[in-house]
């Protein structure tokens, strides 16, 4: 048996606070405690947040983060989560090999999430991955980039390993549907251009000339075309960290019969994971990493970037009411999300690729 490995985890966010990276690093740590093969440590003096309302008005004082040398000592690895930053600063006094984890390239920022991209650069990244001995990338498509893009992750070990999801109540097994009368769709996000909300209204409305009884639940913006239309529900934006919010948030997957993402430009986004997990499959573009988390006939489906609304619907009746094995997608989607898009399936590939990474 594999003896178990002692990390620190470094981040430059309180991991304790359940907002930070959407949830992700407050995931990530409690993966990593649960692996049977790692002994972790976090680093950099982090402290619990506080319960209720003081802890959701004061986070910032417990969110910085402090390098102290010592705590390094000992480790056999750091696996640090979108740390470039700390990396690239502190990765040339830390002894052990240091693991990076992140889910893009400052370039894709730039081009794609503009207002995300302020203080993020090439030469950044490039220092850090000068103190690594490893990059662990949530997407196929990533890592091809990034090592199109820094020829310093020449001879780095380069992985891929999808993240997984920021829920607390997940099911444990496969959920039966309600039949689909209407036909419930759901779409998710805060960017309704970007994310592609025009084309999922427009989607609707070539259903519904089919002769198709869909509707449409909007977890994101509330805007005039929406708010006005007979089969859309707008539930506006959700804090899936707070436990009534979250609630909304599960019922609308439980309820949904596809999801809906005709997103113009994404990372590797965790929605498809939660969609599946609640036995909801995925009609998505392929853009960015999203090949990474989709298997066609499997959880769900991919169309292209020039889409328009007759390829969607043609799509979508044919996952959903034209689909006689509609309960075998159902459940194949739940499974692979258990298997591949969870957090104890993320937290297994680190473990390899650490385990990788100091035999090397």
């Amino acid at each position: 048996m594999t003896a178990q490995l002692k990390i620190g985890f470094l981040t430059n966010q309180n991991p304790y606070n359940r907002n930070s990276y959407s949830g992700a690093l407050y995931f990530m740590l409690r993966a990593l405690e649960s692996h049977p093969g790692f002994n972790v440590e976090l680093l950099g003096g982090y402290r619990p947040i506080k319960e209720g309302i003081l802890g959701r008005l004061f986070p910032g004082s417990k969110d910085q983060f402090h390098f102290k040398r010592e705590e390094f000592q000992g480790l056999d690895a750091v696996i640090a989560p979108v740390a470039s930053d700390l990396v690239a600063r502190y990765g040339s006094k830390i002894c052990p090999p240091i693991m990076l984890i992140t889910d893009t390239t400052p370039s894709y920022l730039r081009e794609f999430y503009p207002e995300e991209a302020a203080g993020v650069s090439d030469d950044t990244e490039i220092e850090a991955f000068s103190n690594t001995e490893s990059v662990v990338y949530s997407s196929q498509y990533m890592a091809d980039r990034a090592q199109g893009e820094f020829a310093n992750l020449s001879g780095k070990l380069v992985g891929v390993a999808p993240l997984g999801i920021n829920l607390f109540n997940l099911p444990s097994k496969p959920m039966k549907k309600d039949p689909m009368e209407p036909l419930e769709m759901v779409f998710i996000g805060k960017n309704w251009k970007r994310k592609g909300g025009d084309i999922a209204l427009k989607t609707l409305n070539e259903l519904r000339i089919r002769g198709i009884n869909a509707h449409l639940k909007i977890i994101g913006p509330s805007l005039p075309e929406t708010r006005a239309h007979n089969h859309v529900e707008v539930l506006g934006y959700i804090d899936k960290h707070r436990p009534k919010e979250a609630g909304i948030y599960e019922r609308a997957l439980k309820n949904a019969h596809v999801l809906i993402s005709p997103t113009r430009a994404d990372c590797t986004p965790m929605v498809i994971a939660e969609a599946n997990m609640f036995s909801c499959p995925v009609a998505i573009t392929e853009v960015g990493g999203v090949s990474s988390l989709m298997r066609s006939g499997v959880n769900g489906e991919m169309l292209q970037v020039n889409d328009g609304p007759k390829e969607w619907a043609d799509v979508i009746e044919n996952m959903t009411v034209k689909n006689n094995d509609y309960e075998a997608l159902c459940c194949s989607s739940f499974e692979y999300a258990q298997l591949r898009l969870s957090w104890e399936a993320w937290a297994q590939s680190i473990f390899e690729y650490t385990y990788e990474a100091i035999n090397k």
